[in-house]
């Protein structure tokens, strides 16, 4: 939905993302807040971990889950059956690197951590 600009976060980095939850098959929105969370971790639904990880800082996309790569066949209740394909609205507002050491930086990490 909107181009982001700079490197893609990765795995084990500090994202920050803004979402807009809904089932698939209709726009009814069930969630929409912040989150933080170590990319590639197993802290989200696998789409999250994989779909945050393509993105840029600033980038809007649509991300359409399958079940399995959503809430699968548990659901969330009470928003989401079971087996349901749903979509987030994410953007991507900031991500941290795991430690990395200044050397492993180029010249636009070290200025976007100086900033």
């Amino acid at each position: 939905l909107k181009a982001g600009s700079g490197a893609l976060p990765r795995l084990g980095a500090k994202v920050k993302i803004r979402y807009t939850g809904s089932l698939a098959e209709c726009k009814g929105c069930f969630d929409s807040a912040l989150a933080e969370f170590h990319l590639g971790e197993g802290q989200v639904i696998i789409a999250w971990d994989k779909g945050v990880g393509t993105m840029q800082k600033g980038e809007v996309a649509v991300l359409v889950c399958r079940a399995d790569y959503a809430f699968g066949e548990a659901g969330r209740r009470p928003d989401v059956p079971a087996h349901a394909a749903v979509k987030y609205e994410v953007e991507l507002l900031s991500f941290q690197e795991p430690g990395r050491e200044a050397w492993e930086l180029s010249a636009a990490d070290r200025l976007e951590q100086a900033e």
